[in-house]
């Protein structure tokens, strides 16, 4: 498995491919929709993101983390380790793309 880099003005986060991808699909069946072409969020693109995009971003996920906190994922049959663990991971990607713009590297 390989990583990107997620450069932002104050922090950087490393994330697993496969783990980015999910989250951009994710994130779009919730209703972001990118500001540039999707195919350049994938990968090690060098894209710069705005922060109005990267914003948006923050709040989809933020949406999403709010749908599994309310729905208890344990009701489904989630481990609830996996759903806290699941929900730190959307919050710190949530408060880092609220953060402003960032570089996927």
């Amino acid at each position: 498995m390989s990583n990107l880099r997620l450069r932002g003005v104050h922090e950087t986060l490393v994330i697993g491919d496969d783990f980015w991808e999910e989250i951009l699909d994710w994130a779009e069946d919730n209703g972001w929709r990118p500001e540039q072409p999707a195919c350049l969020y994938r990968g090690d693109t060098g894209l710069q993101v705005t922060a109005f995009d990267a914003n948006n971003l923050g709040d989809t996920l933020e949406y999403i983390a709010g749908d599994i906190a309310l729905f208890k994922m344990d009701a489904i049959g989630v481990p609830e380790r996996f759903a806290s663990d699941l929900l730190n991971g959307l919050m710190t990607l949530t408060t880092f793309f609220q953060s402003g713009s960032f570089r996927i590297c």
